[in-house]
């Protein structure tokens, strides 16, 4: 039975590091499209500054995305879809 629960947590666990892949290589080249370095995508507080220059947003907007809640996505959603579908 601990062998069938740790094959199941293995198989899950490799599955949650395969969708995080997946969304660090789109993220990457969603920075990159837009002339900034991809790395940026991974540093934790710096990449919502960074995505905040690419959307054309003030960098004082970072302090909103502290607020928990809706708030973040709701201001920056639009903006940069509106951007990337321009293009």
């Amino acid at each position: 039975m601990e062998e069938l629960l740790f094959g199941a947590g293995l198989l899950f666990a490799l599955f949650y590091i395969g969708l995080i892949l997946i969304y660090l290589v789109g993220v990457w080249n969603l920075y990159k499209k837009a002339g900034q370095p991809g790395w940026a995508c991974i540093i934790p507080i710096y990449n919502v500054w960074v995505l905040l220059k690419i959307v054309g947003k003030p960098g004082w907007w970072l302090l909103l995305f502290f607020i928990p809640g809706r708030i973040s996505s709701d201001l920056l959603c639009p903006p940069s879809e509106q951007k990337f579908l321009a293009r």
